[in-house]
């Protein structure tokens, strides 16, 4: 959390993209909070051009948040309409 933190007053978004990644692993494997599908969203979504990705809220449904620069978005955003809906993609800027 520490490193999270620091990462983001650095601006320096690809490290905090690899704790994402990190984080959602652990979740995963750890915890054994996420499941295959959720597993393969994160994989898919930073595949697309995320710098990280990972399960928040998890439990009953829960989400997935990726991180994207603002310069990939619609590179991203094309290639993940290749596996998901659009209506399962919300933008937050």
């Amino acid at each position: 959390m520490i490193n999270a933190k620091k990462n983001l007053i650095e601006n320096n978004i690809q490290e905090f993209g690899k704790l994402m990644n990190e984080s959602h692993v652990s979740y995963s494997k750890d915890f054994e909070a996420s499941t295959l599908d959720v597993d393969l969203i994160v994989q898919r979504s930073v595949e697309c051009g995320a710098l990280g990705a990972r399960l928040t809220g998890g439990g009953f449904g829960g989400f997935t948040v990726s991180l994207i620069e603002r310069n990939n978005f619609s590179n991203w955003y094309s290639k993940i309409l290749n596996f998901y809906p659009a209506e399962k993609i919300f933008e937050v800027n």
